[in-house]
């Protein structure tokens, strides 16, 4: 069959779906010989009259795919489900070894997969990989995730280490990105690195495309020692026509009854006889 591997796995979807197992079961053995996830999650769990046959989870777990970390740590949980304990410590420690370092997301996912599965010399080997200093930081969120997963492990070195260089290199385009890492290191205690965040003045260069993301990165500025940064961004949002946006988020919206002067500040008290 020269169909590719998405296709056979799709074929074998049909063909269980259809109370053809063997063929199934063939399909799904050919697609996980080239690494395909859907493959090997099937393989990982088979029917009941392979189930007790370790045979196809050992295939799978030795040909997944190590590219993505996020597929990786889907099928340990997988193996963990069906109790395969062997097949699950195999591909934990393929994956710490050769797992590439570069998507945040993916490692501290898998991260969470290994501790999932009691994996801990495998998470250790993956962290003496240093993925801290080698992971992007094109994405904030992701980046705030592995600095939860990193303390977690009990990494605090390198979960310091990859808040500080998020700090002074975080691009600061995406508001939720921004303030999820902002919500991170203030609950690390990290004061130093929020404050060197703060100073990159991310109030004047997030987008604010979406507004659900706008308000949360100005809800998390409106926290002690960001007060700056918060009048800032409201003024921001007032400029660009947003001032509903800004008042949503405030504690008492009577402070801007009468809207607010052009530097931010609540205005003062006018009425009609007051126009010209």
């Amino acid at each position: 069959m020269h169909a590719t591997p998405t296709d056979q796995a799709a074929f074998g979807d049909a063909a269980h779906n259809r109370g053809l197992y063997r063929d199934a079961a063939q399909l799904y053995k050919n697609a996980a010989a080239h690494g395909n996830l859907d493959a090997a999650l099937y393989l990982s769990h088979p029917p009941d009259c392979l189930r007790a046959d370790p045979r196809p989870a050992h295939w799978a777990a030795a040909r997944v795919s190590l590219s993505e970390p996020d597929d990786v740590a889907r099928l340990l949980d997988r193996l963990r489900e069906a109790g395969a304990a062997e097949q699950a410590a195999a591909l934990a420690s393929r994956a710490a070894a050769h797992i590439p370092l570069d998507h945040p997301g993916g490692v501290a996912r898998l991260l969470g997969a290994l501790r999932e599965v009691g994996a801990a010399e495998q998470a250790a080997a993956l962290l003496r990989r240093d993925p801290a200093a080698r992971v992007s930081l094109d994405h904030p969120g992701d980046v705030a995730i592995l600095l939860d997963r990193l303390r977690k492990a009990g990494a605090a070195e390198q979960a310091d280490a990859l808040a500080g260089r998020a700090a002074a290199h975080i691009p600061l385009d995406h508001p939720g990105g921004v303030a999820r890492l902002l919500d991170r290191l203030r609950e690390a205690g990290a004061a130093e690195q929020a404050d060197a965040l703060l100073r990159r003045d991310p109030a004047a260069r997030v987008s604010l495309d979406d507004r659900d993301d706008v308000a949360f990165l100005l809800d998390r500025l409106q926290k002690p020692g960001a007060a700056e940064q918060a009048a800032a961004l409201a003024s921001r949002l007032a400029e660009a026509g947003l001032f509903g946006l800004f008042l949503q988020q405030q504690a008492s919206q009577d402070r801007f009854w009468f809207g607010q002067e052009a530097g931010g500040s609540p205005s003062g008290p006018w009425g009609w006889d007051d126009l010209d």
